[in-house]
């Protein structure tokens, strides 16, 4: 999986760890005490974190608070701070999701949550997503937007500035590239991909535009339910996408 990340040409990869049901894929004693049940033995965080650090390729996590199940306040608190102390560098950030509407309402505790999210790592980018609404904190370092397929343009430097709705924030966007879609519900059968959102030229056009005014952007790719040797993990149309993507971006 590294090895077909590599070929995409990223510099980072976010990964989901919790959306919806609190379940975490590494031994976390803190949510194990609060949630039973609810971690893995096997780490699979600092195995994805070391196989991409080999390639220089970093890792952020990504987190949603859910509904529900949600733990709160000192509870959550705890749960990131041994999180973080355990990866210490080998996470480079955080992106907090949907924090508008489960976060902000409840006047969250935004420093000392931001300081548990970089405990072991002072220089992690943290990024709490207020959607296409204004930042709900004066804490974080990274515009977490993001809207499906559509290719925004970079954003006027006055939104950012700071008195600008995204104050001192870098900007950023998150799209995916199979259209409507940020995770698969159904594994495919083998041909049954969604067709890519993009074509190649376009695709390769904009990401240079937005390298060109410092906009760093996530894109992202659906994965496969099963994972084996004999099915293709991501959509192989997009991943030839990707691959032009690079040769274009890199060259």
């Amino acid at each position: 999986v590294a090895d077909m990340v590599e070929e995409t040409g990223a510099a980072w990869v976010i990964f989901t760890t919790t959306h919806g049901p609190q379940y975490f894929p590494a031994p976390i004693e803190a949510i194990e005490r609060i949630l039973l049940g609810h971690t893995t033995k096997r780490d699979l965080i600092g195995e994805i974190a070391d196989a991409l650090h080999q390639r220089n390729i970093r890792l952020m996590l990504y987190y949603h608070s859910s509904v529900g199940e949600m733990p709160w306040f000192d509870d959550l608190c705890t749960i990131h701070q041994e999180i973080n102390e355990r990866y210490g560098a080998r996470v480079a950030g955080w992106f907090i999701d949907d924090a508008h509407k489960w976060i902000y309402p409840t006047d969250f505790p935004w420093e000392r949550l931001t300081r548990a999210l970089k405990a072991g790592n002072p220089q992690r980018l943290i990024a709490f997503n207020p959607g296409t609404r204004p930042s709900v904190t004066l804490f974080g370092d990274l515009l977490a937007s993001d809207n499906h397929a559509h290719l925004r343009h970079a954003a006027s430097p006055d939104l950012f500035a700071p008195d600008g709705q995204y104050a001192n924030l870098l900007q950023h966007y998150s799209f995916t590239l199979e259209p409507g879609k940020w995770a698969l519900v159904n594994q495919p059968a083998d041909g049954e991909w969604p067709k890519p959102a993009h074509s190649a030229q376009p695709l390769a056009d904009y990401v240079q535009v937005c390298a060109e005014a410092n906009v760093p952007l996530t894109m992202n790719m659906l994965i496969s339910q099963d994972v084996t040797r004999d099915r293709p993990f991501v959509n192989p149309e997009t991943l030839e996408l990707m691959r032009y993507v690079r040769s274009v971006v890199r060259s």
